[in-house]
């Protein structure tokens, strides 16, 4: 299509097909023009092509094919490309490409942000000489750092001191810092009029410049020699506000599949709008918009506890979460002691002395609504050789039978109780009963997985249990069950809170506590998230029924 369309024009004819999603242009041009194109969201501008390609003796066909989402999903499973994607392909009017690579000068491509990755605009007052400190965190090295200040007043002029370093990085001085900048500067390298103001008062730092990653604190102090004509330093003030953002460009590797930075670099007119792209190839180009997240201060925090009054909700929702974790701390810490009697293995009651043989009983109630129970329970164990009588059940975990001889291999357990349990108590659902020979160390394994009760299951108190076999043991149901159980009981951080395995080291407190920091860890990242871009994918959105995902997902 690209073709045909180029081959009607004349030469530096244009002619563009634009979607709701995609645009195409093709020009026409002779090898020893220059081309500044315009395309949907994108500008490109190629130097004169007799710089990019050897061949100069016919006209030359450029395809530029721009979209404004990604249309490529990574072998890498990811992709941080954000906003515009632009194809540019050189072919001679015959159809056949032209390969560009590695030219002498930079091909400038412009790539539109989308609207809802504007960087956060912060309002702040710079009040005398005082500093005002913002820091930023630049992930990767690769990344260029960007922060556009303006002033509400065009005369006010600000000196920028920067410190890198870790996380402890020291506040710069006027005695000590990485860089110094000052603003307004004198650049005048846009082609774009509206972009000059911003690109007078913006940092730019390249990967050339800047010193890698790390945390960058930026100090904003009024220029004393601007400011400070007709005016005394001890009453003057300023406002302005500040925008951060980080900022690659990329290009998309055919072989590999995925995004790559070679051959590509973030360009000094780059703005909160667009990213300038600087490449030395032809191929399908996009960038990253990275929006650093907000800065908690804790030293600020602790110090403006003053203006509480200011921010009543939040003071008193977390006044009212702590609340609400001292006393469910109080009941996690009695539930605790009670769970260390509960696994402690007791005998039963009606053991005898002469009683010299021993086995361990470990019982397992069901975790469903009402599954314990205050009526009596008793049990018979019936062996081959011979059987444990009627034996009493009380309340606990663990207990330890006493019989007069061994019962031989264990074969059938009968479990019954009298219903004499207080409503919804008097029911039981017994999952599992573990009988484990504390002389032999054999385990046997009696699965009910039933209601003992005559308001629930099928009205029976009375249950003949027979041993499970391997194949029980192993079977989907089972596995599956417990696998169930344990994870909602144990692995899973809110619900174990209720359900915590009695024998289990991390204790309900330690669980609760666990839970109260990972909800201050959140509220603190939405803090430090908030107005900030939004990361959720935007791309290609394909819709089955009910169904909608992205390519990338």
């Amino acid at each position: 299509v690209g073709g045909a369309l180029a081959n009607r024009s004349s030469e530096n004819d244009t002619k563009s097909v634009e979607g709701k999603s995609m645009a195409m242009t093709f020009t026409k041009q002779s090898p020893d023009g220059k081309s500044s194109l315009l395309t949907g969201d994108s500008e490109i501008k190629l130097p004169s092509l007799t710089d990019l390609i050897s061949d100069g003796s016919s006209d030359i066909v450029t395809k530029v094919l721009s979209s404004k989402t990604n249309p490529y999903a990574s072998t890498t499973g990811n992709s941080s490309v954000e906003g515009s994607v632009v194809t540019i392909i050189l072919t001679h009017t015959s159809g056949d490409e032209i390969p560009v690579q590695n030219t002498s000068k930079p091909i400038s491509l412009f790539l539109k942000r989308p609207q809802d990755k504007m960087p956060d605009i912060q309002e702040h007052e710079l009040f005398n000489l005082n500093f005002k400190y913002h820091k930023v965190v630049l992930p990767e090295k690769h990344m260029a750092l960007a922060v556009y200040i303006k002033p509400s007043l065009t005369i006010d002029s600000y000196i920028i001191y920067v410190s890198h370093g870790n996380d402890s990085v020291e506040p710069p001085t006027e005695s000590k810092f990485n860089f110094i900048y000052t603003l307004p500067n004198n650049t005048n390298i846009s082609s774009n009029p509206n972009n000059i103001d911003e690109l007078k008062h913006t940092i730019f730092m390249p990967p050339s410049v800047h010193l890698g990653n790390g945390t960058y604190i930026f100090g904003v102090r009024l220029n004393r020699l601007a400011n400070f004509t007709n005016t005394t330093a001890n009453s003057y003030n300023s406002s302005y506000t500040i925008s951060m953002y980080v900022s690659t460009c990329q290009y998309w590797d055919e072989k590999q599949l995925v995004w790559s930075k070679d051959g590509c670099q973030v360009g000094p007119q780059t703005t909160t709008k667009s990213t300038q792209c600087l490449c030395t190839h032809l191929t399908t180009f996009g960038s990253d918009f990275y929006v650093p997240p907000n800065t908690i201060n804790f030293k600020t925090v602790w110090a403006n506890f003053r203006k509480l009054n200011e921010n009543a909700a939040v003071f008193a929702t977390v006044i009212s979460i702590l609340g609400v974790y001292i006393i469910a701390a109080i009941w996690a810490r009695r539930k605790d002691k009670k769970d260390i009697i509960k696994w402690t293995a007791t005998p039963l009651v009606d053991n005898l002395p002469i009683d010299v043989y021993h086995y361990l009983l470990t019982v397992h109630t069901g975790i469903v609504k009402d599954a314990g129970t205050t009526s009596n329970v008793t049990f018979v164990i019936s062996g081959e050789t011979s059987d444990s009588g009627v034996r009493k059940l009380t309340d606990g975990k663990q207990k330890v039978m006493s019989v007069e001889s061994p019962l031989g291999p264990l074969m059938y357990l009968r479990v019954w109780h009298d219903n004499s349990g207080h409503k919804a108590d008097a029911s039981w659902y017994l999952n599992m009963i573990n009988v484990m020979d504390l002389q032999t160390g054999e385990k046997s394994y009696f699965i009910c997985d039933n209601w003992l009760g005559v308001e629930k299951g099928d009205g029976m108190v009375d249950r003949v249990v027979s041993v499970a076999s391997v194949t029980e043991l192993k079977s989907f149901t089972h596995l599956f069950t417990q696998s169930v159980k344990k994870k909602f009981s144990d692995g899973h951080l809110w619900f174990s809170v209720f359900s915590r395995p009695v024998r289990s080291n991390f204790t309900r407190l330690q669980r609760i506590s666990c839970c109260i920091s990972l909800l201050f860890c959140t509220m603190i990242s939405n803090a430090m998230f908030y107005k900030a871009e939004n990361k959720a994918e935007k791309g290609v959105v394909l819709q089955l029924g009910p169904i909608r995902f992205t390519l990338t997902q």
